[in-house]
């Protein structure tokens, strides 16, 4: 369903290409020294191409030190299913030649339509179409950066101290709040992705670029490196709502809003925009002043549960801060739930950490 028979077809053809390649550059030194033989087979049916990725994913739920663990004669170890369905030289062959771009419509990094994830690029448009063909999401979506942990040296590996995953390749992701579903994503490529960019900042272009194709009426929740009051009236603008934390040295937030302090916990003050009364911000003290803005949020109060020196107390807060803190983790569940099938293992090739990470 997610990996279709067109997109598999693409693999399979671009995989038997970069073999042939790869051949074309080599042969001639193996020969003469005798090395070993070329023992490689073009891959004739996307059936074969299925079972390598089936593989590949059983590799996720009954962990090995070694590939060629699952094909041992040891008991202990070896895999009934993996060797019945395919032969270990031959699974090695496909996953050393395997590629999901045509090599020869890649371009140089000179060009100025280079694309990082050139490699990647029709594997990630399949995706993201049938993620979104197969599922109609929850009202309740939030957007944060997903880490692909990678430690070689690439230029656009991140270092994000806060997260699970501290050192990788970062994905932007929109996903379910309950159930972490990845509903669109794209990596990032610094200032060669294929983000729109304007004046609204990197944040504004991502969340835009998301929820392009979501349809009205759902509400998705965002942090601080997104919010500003722009990205918020132009979602409302498109049936969209949002919340969201908000810094408060942001271009056009009230120097009013900036300035409240609160003396007490669980106090709180919300803010109405005159221009566009479905614009608020909500300032409630925690541990500190939050404050957060929301484009469709009704002024209403809850309670939450805090725990102080041992005990349990139930201070008073605005529904959305609440709402916000209920649903914002949604990233963070795909992260969670994509750790307990890990298929990733050490390669040189960096585009293939991605690859195992849109197989998760």
């Amino acid at each position: 369903m997610l990996f279709t028979n067109d997109m598999c077809e693409k693999i399979r053809e671009n995989t038997n290409k970069y073999a042939e390649f790869v051949k074309s550059a080599t042969i001639d030194k193996w020969e003469p020294i005798g090395i070993k033989k070329w023992r490689w087979k073009p891959i004739e049916d996307i059936e074969e191409l299925f079972s390598f990725i089936a593989i590949i994913l059983i590799m996720g739920i009954a962990k090995l030190p070694r590939i060629k663990d699952y094909w041992s004669s040891n008991p202990m170890l070896g895999n009934d299913k993996v060797k019945r369905t395919m032969a270990r030289d031959r699974f090695v062959d496909i996953y050393r030649f395997f590629h999901i771009s045509d090599r020869e419509n890649e371009v140089s990094p000179n060009d100025q339509s280079f694309y990082m994830m050139r490699k990647l690029d029709p594997l990630m448009s399949c995706l993201r179409s049938n993620f979104q063909m197969h599922f109609e999401p929850y009202p309740h979506l939030s957007v944060d950066e997903a880490m692909v942990k990678y430690k070689g040296r690439l230029g656009i590996v991140q270092y994000m101290p806060n997260k699970p995953v501290k050192r990788g390749i970062k994905v932007w992701a929109l996903c379910t709040s309950f159930f972490g579903y990845v509903y669109n994503f794209e990596p990032y490529c610094g200032k060669r992705d294929k983000l729109p960019r304007n004046d609204n900042g990197l944040g504004y272009s991502v969340v835009t670029f998301l929820t392009k194709n979501l349809s009205k009426g759902h509400h998705i929740y965002i942090d601080r490196f997104y919010t500003n009051v722009v990205l918020m009236k132009d979602l409302l603008k498109s049936g969209i709502y949002a919340s969201g934390t908000v810094n408060t040295n942001r271009k056009y937030l009230p120097t009013n809003i900036k300035n409240v302090k609160l003396a007490d916990n669980g106090s709180s003050k919300c803010f109405q925009c005159i221009e566009e009364p479905n614009l608020t911000c909500t300032v409630w003290k925690d541990k500190k002043e939050i404050f957060l803005l929301s484009n469709g949020a009704k002024n209403e109060i809850t309670t939450v549960k805090r725990r102080i020196g041992g005990n349990v107390s139930y201070v008073t807060c605005p529904k959305v801060i609440a709402d916000y803190n209920k649903y914002m983790g949604g990233v963070d569940l795909a992260d969670q739930y994509r750790k307990y099938y890990d298929i990733s293992r050490k390669s040189r090739k960096w585009w293939i950490y991605m690859f195992w990470y849109y197989c998760q």
